[in-house]
């Protein structure tokens, strides 16, 4: 029976990105260029749109510098724009004062998809969004499509950290690791609820920190929640933090030596190479191209999928310095852990559930 849902999940994920919307370029204020309003003719859903006609807009509650996140979004839209030719505008370090604004702001110049690269704009697109029933509104890693014009996909996010939370837990010299979000919302408590299953399916007897910092960008707040895990005797950390993985980078840097990181959303090795053991990445390129291009067909439809390591959506990154420091008996067993997720024999022990997820 597992085998039968996770073939029809299989099929089902061409569909589920033909709601989406996607894009980033410019942090000025966007132009219309001529663009229809949503005042004007709807875009012909039925037909669709040309490629250079295409006008998408990405909004960004952090940093598209800060390593994570947001950087993983922007850049992926990127690699899209330079393959599909569409037309691209962004906003970052958006806060939740200005975000239902923001989102008008794009409709009223005529961008035909615009998306909250976040859970955090699900309320601010679902009060836009009935007034703009010709602009394709996209919430990432959220579960709204309660107007025609709405759709989102969440990453299974349970299943990276499961795979994160195993390794820290193998590797770990003192039996003790950490684990720092940004702020809690769903998405990033069934991260931490992944990586404390992942660590105790392998070994039951270590002990997981955590905390979260309380802002998405609070890089000191980060740094001094990292200062006091390494203090407690954790030696590895996994980071949720967004911008704040750069103070938990200058804290691991400051303790130095038997100390090691993990990553989050993209392989975050260059940020500090002697530290990063390796990192949960998901891959919003191959995603992002799906959707956009079934958009461009007039393929759109209002419906939420979740989205995992058997979709091809997420992974963890190379080991690089550590290549030679993890034990092969430890690599052999990460690389059966993520082929038992895929083939969904961990769906009883992944703490969450999701659409597709036979428990």
């Amino acid at each position: 029976m597992k085998s039968f849902l996770r073939i029809i999940t299989i099929l089902l994920i061409c569909s589920i990105f033909t709601f989406g919307v996607v894009g980033c370029s410019s942090n000025e204020e966007p132009e219309s260029n001529g663009a229809p309003n949503a005042s004007e003719e709807p875009n012909n859903e039925s037909t669709g749109i040309s490629a250079s006609e295409l006008k998408v807009a990405l909004i960004l509650n952090g940093s598209i510098n800060d390593g994570s996140w947001n950087a993983n979004g922007y850049n992926a839209l990127v690699e899209a724009q330079k393959n599909i030719g569409f037309e691209l505008a962004y906003m970052e370090n958006v806060q939740t004062a200005e975000m239902e604004a923001t989102f008008r702001d794009y409709a009223e110049q005529g961008y035909h998809l615009v998306l909250g690269h976040g859970s955090q704009f699900e309320d601010p697109i679902l009060a836009v969004a009935p007034s703009y029933p010709d602009t394709y509104f996209f919430v990432c890693n959220g579960e709204i499509s309660q107007e025609p014009n709405v759709g989102s996909y969440r990453t299974a996010t349970d299943e990276n950290a499961f795979v994160t939370g195993a390794l820290s837990a193998l590797m770990t010299r003192t039996n003790k690791i950490g684990w720092i979000g940004a702020v809690e919302v769903p998405t990033t408590s069934e991260a931490l609820d992944g990586f404390a299953a992942g660590a105790a399916y392998v070994k039951p007897e270590v002990e997981v920190l955590s905390a979260y910092v309380g802002s998405y960008n609070d890089t000191a707040k980060a740094k001094e929640l990292a200062l006091t895990m390494f203090e407690e005797g954790a030696d590895i950390i996994q980071s949720n933090a967004n911008q704040g993985t750069i103070g938990i980078v200058e804290a691991a840097k400051e303790v130095g030596e038997g100390v090691m990181l993990i990553g989050n959303t993209t392989d975050q090795y260059e940020l500090a190479p002697d530290y990063f053991l390796s990192s949960n990445v998901t891959n919003f390129t191959q995603i992002y191209s799906i959707v956009i291009e079934n958009v461009i067909k007039g393929e759109f439809e209002p419906i939420v999928r979740a989205v995992g390591i058997g979709d091809g959506a997420m992974t963890i990154a190379p080991y690089h310095n550590f290549e030679d420091k993890v034990p092969e008996d430890v690599k052999e067993t990460v690389n059966q852990i993520m082929e038992d997720i895929a083939a969904g024999k961990l769906n009883d022990v992944l703490p969450c559930d999701y659409p597709g997820r036979d428990k």
